[in-house]
């Protein structure tokens, strides 16, 4: 839907939304639909082909039409090929810049990242429930994936797998969200 406000210019205007809390109104600051889910994906370090393939998947299998944001911190080519394989995807938006990390955060429904321990840290204050790409090498993602907070795994289809139903599934989400104070 397009707004008329500003003649020549077409700007999306999403339906009022109810919802004023503090997710709804991260997403909002970041010009993302409130009510729409928001998966967060933190990578600097995973293979560009594997990424493109993983999120391209996800894209494609998501029946909710999710946003998708990407932070490539720190790593300009992986931003560029990303940019370049799915960065004209409507509901993928792709972010360069270190300081972008809080505002995503703060946005996020569930987060997939390769499992820095900073990371692992914000995920923790924000209770978010996380798909680590990797294997549990380190004891943090080991106590997550053992909480039930996490789950985790090297291949892109199960990965994809995991964040598709973790989209579709609210009470899965949640169950993930609480499983931090266990």
């Amino acid at each position: 839907m397009f707004s008329g406000l500003y003649p020549g210019k077409q700007t999306v205007a999403f339906p009022p939304s109810k919802d004023h809390s503090p997710l709804a109104e991260a997403k909002r600051l970041l010009g993302l639909d409130p009510d729409a889910l928001h998966l967060v994906a933190l990578v600097s370090n995973t293979p560009g082909d594997f990424l493109s393939d993983l999120l391209s998947m996800i894209y494609v299998c998501d029946e909710h039409d999710s946003e998708i944001s990407i932070l490539c911190a720190s790593n300009g080519s992986l931003y560029q090929k990303l940019d370049e394989e799915i960065g004209h995807l409507e509901s993928i938006h792709l972010y360069d810049k270190e300081s972008d990390g809080r505002k995503l955060l703060d946005s996020a429904d569930l987060m997939l990242t390769e499992g820095q321990d900073s990371v692992l840290a914000e995920a923790l204050k924000r209770q978010l429930p996380l798909v680590l790409i990797g294997t549990p090498e380190q004891e943090a993602w080991s106590y997550l994936m053992n909480q039930g907070c996490a789950v985790s795994s090297q291949d892109n289809v199960e990965l994809a797998e995991y964040c598709v139903k973790l989209l579709d599934d609210a009470a899965l989400r949640a169950k993930m969200s609480g499983a931090y104070w266990r």
